[in-house]
């Protein structure tokens, strides 16, 4: 805590330097860097191990629940005494803040460009699914569907799953080797870790989602980039198959834990898929296959059977008061 939270800002600071250096307009410039002396006024707080402070009134309709929960259990907390998960949120919550009362930077992510890095490195463990699964899921022998249909559950349950092993909050120094170990997708890769899922109930989960077969599934989302990818794979399967009718990924707000999901994330994914050029020393087959799930992927998005959707309570606590309907 004490030497993660300040490396992710510290970093964070060092982007927004970058895009400072990328401008050439003078009213947006010194706004940005209005932004950067509140990132330091934060890297304070936390080097120091500075009390909580209410939230400032952005004019978002979080701050009266933020404020209640720190003046209600948090008063004179500081980041090392209060609950671990209450100050990391709370710090992600401030570093939205030093944007969010900016005039031209209200909606900026310090981490959009770490999370595109890291999947552009990732092209090993892309590959691998997109030359596999961008033809339209078919089953030629009838009599063998159920089989087929479970065991490819089984297979991208758990892609989906290990995807989450990249994640930009608790590996902060991370290289391109250590990334393509952890996004192995392999089906020997996959058999020999099973044995690490500790309460693995697949075919249960493969039992209830077959007899609710068409229904809606929804995706609480994690990590943009590769495991994003991975849940994107997992959806298309889900659709083709007919095991669910639409499915619905629940993102951020706001940039969340370095590398959670916001709208721009989901939006970048796709349209890289189908008009990027990440990977240039792809072959034409590889970038095909990319391209041709991607346009998939947006169709289902034209007609509803992918949505999107940013619930303020996923940045937030209290369920039962922010998201009855979740």
């Amino acid at each position: 805590m004490g030497v993660r939270l300040p490396t992710i800002l510290g970093k964070a600071i060092d982007d927004v330097w970058r895009t400072v250096n990328e401008n050439a307009e003078e009213d947006r410039i010194t706004d940005l860097i209005d932004c950067i002396e509140r990132m330091d006024v934060l890297m304070t707080d936390l080097s120091q191990n500075n009390k909580l402070r209410f939230i400032l009134d952005d004019g978002e309709g979080d701050i009266p629940l933020w404020n209640k929960e720190i003046a209600k259990y948090f008063q004179g907390k500081d980041f090392m005494t209060a609950p671990w998960l209450f100050a990391e949120a709370y710090k992600y919550r401030r570093l939205h803040e030093c944007f969010s009362i900016s005039k031209y930077w209200k909606d900026y992510d310090v981490f959009f460009r770490q999370k595109c890095d890291t999947f552009s490195r990732s092209s090993q463990a892309v590959f691998e699914l997109s030359t596999r699964f961008a033809t339209p899921f078919s089953i030629p022998d009838a009599s063998k569907e159920a089989e087929t249909v479970r065991l490819m559950f089984r297979e991208l349950t758990q892609v989906c799953l290990w995807g989450n092993s990249t994640d930009l909050s608790l590996l902060i120094n991370m290289t391109e080797e250590d990334i393509k170990k952890l996004q192995s997708t392999g089906g020997d890769h996959l058999a020999a870790t099973e044995k690490n899922i500790l309460g693995n109930d697949l075919d249960k989960l493969c039992d209830t989602v077959t007899q609710l077969k068409g229904g809606r599934i929804d995706f609480v989302l994690d990590n943009a980039g590769f495991e994003l990818y991975c849940d994107c794979v997992y959806a298309d399967f889900l659709i083709q198959s007919g095991l669910a009718s639409q499915v619905r990924f629940h993102g951020k707000r706001f940039a969340w834990f370095v590398s959670d999901v916001t709208r721009k994330d989901w939006d970048w994914l796709l349209n890289s898929c189908v008009y990027g050029n990440l990977f240039p020393t792809a072959s034409e087959e590889e970038n095909a296959s990319l391209k041709e799930m991607g346009k998939r992927w947006k169709q289902y998005e034209k007609e509803g059977k992918w949505v999107y959707e940013q619930h303020a309570f996923w940045c937030t606590v209290r369920l039962h008061v922010l998201g009855p309907p979740l």
